[in-house]
């Protein structure tokens, strides 16, 4: 069929310019888990005065799930801006049917190690949830334990004191949301979301080139936590390593995994590639 792409990008020199590009990858397989609806909850900015102020203008959203929906997450992504937005911490959490579902301190303290640099202006600071080349952070809720799959739900997103010692605060936040619904998912699901190194991604050029430790992403796309997963990988394919990853990752959420040394000894480097895949998984295959 057929689908709309949308790219957004903001920018403050309005001088020099600047060009971006954009790529659309494609994967072929079986979807582990169909989504049936992408429900627009949040999109727009919202001034900030205090916390009390902000919660009288960000309205609760409700939604009702079809009979063929039985899961649900929340994708959000939020950054500040003004002087007091943009540099000073604040925790923004969210609710379903009155609930806390998820809560997280909006802060980047990695600016400096940007992977667009070096840059003009003010560019390593630390700022509320983005940096300046870079892609804005999303969370990943999973809404599952706490809907009503009969009734009427409501998920709203609220804000805590700002840490700051301004007496005249000066700040917005961008906030946007969306609610994906699923019909039933399979229990335990782990995805490969990406290579981090070795990679010719740009976006990480500060991790490569790479020659040993491999440094992968995986996400639970299961509908339950998940304790350990068996990483396979390899640049000959007749002498493959396997890494047993260990921990507690819950659903809709990543990991960064930094993977143990692989022996080059009698490694067939006729075809340099790296590749990597996970066991008893959607069998997702990733090259680079």
């Amino acid at each position: 069929d057929s689908f709309a792409l949308v790219i957004e990008s903001g920018g403050y020199d309005g001088k020099k310019g600047f060009n971006i590009t954009s790529d659309l990858i494609l994967i072929e397989g079986k979807v582990p888990s169909e989504p049936k609806r992408v429900i627009k909850a949040y999109g727009g900015g919202y001034s900030y005065k205090n916390e009390a102020q902000i919660d009288t203008v960000i309205k609760p959203y409700k939604f009702k799930l079809a009979s063929n929906e039985k899961q649900a997450k929340f994708r959000t992504i939020v950054t500040g801006h003004n002087q007091d937005g943009e540099f000073s911490p604040i925790e923004y959490f969210v609710t379903l049917n009155g609930k806390e579902v998820f809560s997280k301190r909006l802060w980047r303290n990695d600016c400096d190690k940007t992977h667009v640099q070096p840059q003009g202006g003010t560019w390593i600071f630390s700022r509320c949830n983005w940096c300046p080349g870079e892609k804005v952070i999303d969370f990943e809720i999973d809404l599952t334990p706490d809907l009503k799959l009969t009734d009427s739900n409501e998920i709203k997103i609220s804000f805590r004191k700002m840490e700051t010692s301004s007496t005249n605060i000066q700040a917005s936040y961008a906030v946007s949301g969306n609610i994906i619904t699923f019909g039933a998912k399979d229990p335990y699901d782990i995805a490969l979301a990406d290579v981090i190194a070795p990679s010719r991604d740009k976006t990480y050029f500060l991790h490569n080139s790479l020659c040993q430790g491999p440094i992968v992403k995986i996400r639970n796309e299961g509908s339950k936590a998940v304790n350990e997963a068996y990483i396979d990988y390899w640049v000959d394919v007749n002498n493959k390593t396997t890494y047993i990853w260990k921990g507690n990752l819950a659903p809709e959420q990543t990991e960064v995994v930094q993977l143990p040394a692989f022996p080059w000894t009698n490694v067939d480097l006729s075809k340099p590639i790296f590749y990597t895949a996970l066991q008893k998984s959607t069998q997702n295959l990733i090259q680079w």
